[in-house]
């Protein structure tokens, strides 16, 4: 079995992309949320490598992992801090 996965850049890109989106799990720590949707295993493992990473990235409310970025757009301060998800991960 290979241990290949995407570069931290590619799996954010690739989350955007299929419209599915990063969530915190009791158990996991940072998880996919994808329901009814398939996703390349490379991508699960890239949130397995880079959890914690992606983990202080949500607790930043950086834009890169909000789940709605366009919706966010307007909220966020100098293109790179979400500030509703923001108080989203605070709540």
């Amino acid at each position: 079995m290979s241990n290949r996965s995407m570069p931290l850049d590619l799996a954010l890109q690739c989350i955007q992309e299929k419209g599915v989106f990063l969530h915190y799990d009791a158990e996991r720590g940072v998880d996919l949320w994808t329901p009814h949707t398939r996703v390349p295993i490379t991508l699960r493992r890239a949130v397995v490598k880079h959890r914690d990473q992606l983990a202080a990235m949500m607790r930043a409310g950086d834009v890169r992992v909000c789940p709605a970025p366009k919706l966010h757009k307007k909220y966020s301060r100098c293109a790179v801090t979400c500030s509703v998800c923001q108080r989203l991960d605070i709540a």
